[in-house]
């Protein structure tokens, strides 16, 4: 059976070691180091009016002074999260950056405008919008049944990687501007050389087609095509159709 001040110097150590693990650690750590840390304090509580004393004999004043900064450093680790992370294991750093105050630091995309049928380049990719007339796919889009007050609107998006080292054309989030509007495609596939197949991505002076259905309320409202050529990049672009 180990002495009282033995034990006592063991569940000062052991404190001190759940604090170093409790603010490296994940969440489910954390909470197994609260309940030792728990135990440990009951543990105190009994031994310490018996042999603190003793203890103090022992090991001195400057090492109790020690070792209860050690059990005060567990303590404000496990009982103040906030001062070393979020929720999810953030730095408070990390979390500002991550605020809504933090995101209205961030510069919006810059809008561009183009009109269908010519050919613009943004991002490294020449772009071009238009209205298919009698392609197959186009007309085996307009004939699917629509419900009563819809009509399609059906795009082309032909898309050449110049400098890009990564891009997929029929990836992008394609939208409809339908007044005030953005509507997300009904229809969305594409087409592309062997590279867009194996890779998934273009290689430079490559193209791909992408191919757009849209169901639309009936009625005069100004069309057009938004979308960023980059996800998150700095630029948006707005397609004016005819």
């Amino acid at each position: 059976m180990l002495e009282p001040r033995v034990r006592i110097a063991v569940l000062l150590v052991a404190a001190a070691l759940l604090a170093v693990v409790a603010a490296i650690g994940p969440a489910i750590v954390d909470v197994a180091a609260v309940c030792l840390v728990f135990v440990i304090g009951i543990t105190l509580g009994r031994v310490l009016p018996q042999s603190l004393p003793r203890v103090a004999d022992a090991v001195g004043p400057r090492r109790a002074v020690a070792a209860g900064a050690a059990v005060a450093a567990a303590g404000a680790v496990l009982l103040l999260p906030g001062l070393t992370g979020g929720d999810d294991g953030e730095s408070r750093a990390e979390q500002t950056v991550s605020t809504p105050g933090a995101a209205a630091t961030v510069a919006a995309p810059r809008d561009v405008e183009h009109r269908a049928g010519g050919a613009f380049v943004v991002d490294g990719v020449r772009f071009r919008v238009f209205v298919p007339g009698g392609d197959e796919w186009a007309q085996a889009m307009r004939r699917r049944p629509l419900p009563r007050g819809l009509r399609w609107v059906v795009l082309g998006v032909k898309a050449t990687n110049l400098s890009r080292s990564r891009f997929n054309g029929n990836t992008l989030a394609y939208r409809l501007r339908a007044g005030g509007r953005l509507i997300a495609p009904r229809f969305s596939g594409g087409t592309g050389p062997e590279s867009l197949v194996r890779t998934g991505r273009l290689r430079r002076g490559t193209a791909s087609l992408t191919q757009l259905g849209f169901e639309v309320p009936r009625g005069p409202g100004r069309l057009g095509l938004v979308f960023e050529p980059r996800a998150g990049g700095s630029v948006r672009v707005h397609v004016a159709l005819p």
